[in-house]
C-alpha cells in the first residue's frame, strides 16, 4: 500500500517537475522581434509580424492622431514650429496658448497648465527664433 502511495507521488512530482510551456519558441521569438507582449499584440496594440521600430512608428502615429481628434496641445510640436519665425509674434502665440512670460528672463515662458517651461533662442540680429528649450 505505501509502495502504491509513493511510486504515485513520485510520479506527480516528475510531471510537476517537467516546464510548462505556455507560448511556442516562434511565437515567443516574435514577440522579442516586435517588441510586443502577449497583452499588447492581444490587445491589438502591437503586431508581432512587424519589427519593433515599425510598432513604435505605428504607436506614435497613433498618438499623434488621437491628439488631433481630442484636440490635445502638442506643447513640442508646437514650440518647435516658432523656430524661424519672428520672436514678437512667437511670443504672442505662446501667451495666447496660456503661457505667461516671466518678469526676469527675455523670452521665457510658463504654463501652469502644461506644468513646463518654454525658452526662446533669439537671434538678435535678424530677430527671428533659433532655437526652443523645453523644460
Amino acid at each position: 500500500m505505501i509502495s502504491k502511495k509513493l511510486a504515485f507521488a513520485l510520479l506527480l512530482s516528475a510531471f510537476a517537475a517537467l516546464p510548462a510551456h505556455a507560448i511556442s519558441e516562434h511565437y515567443r521569438q516574435q514577440l522579442e522581434r516586435s517588441g510586443c507582449t502577449q497583452v499588447t499584440e492581444s490587445e491589438g496594440i502591437c503586431d508581432i509580424h512587424k519589427t519593433r521600430g515599425q510598432n513604435q512608428a505605428a504607436s506614435e502615429a497613433k498618438a499623434r492622431a488621437m491628439a488631433t481628434q481630442t484636440g490635445a496641445f502638442d506643447l513640442t510640436q508646437f514650440a518647435h514650429g516658432l523656430v524661424g519665425k519672428d520672436a514678437a509674434k512667437s511670443a504672442e502665440q505662446l501667451k495666447a496658448k496660456g503661457f505667461r512670460p516671466s518678469d526676469e528672463t527675455p523670452y521665457l515662458f510658463w504654463s501652469d497648465k502644461e506644468q513646463k517651461s518654454v525658452q526662446l533662442v533669439v537671434d538678435k540680429h535678424i530677430n527671428t527664433v533659433s532655437k526652443v528649450i523645453i523644460k
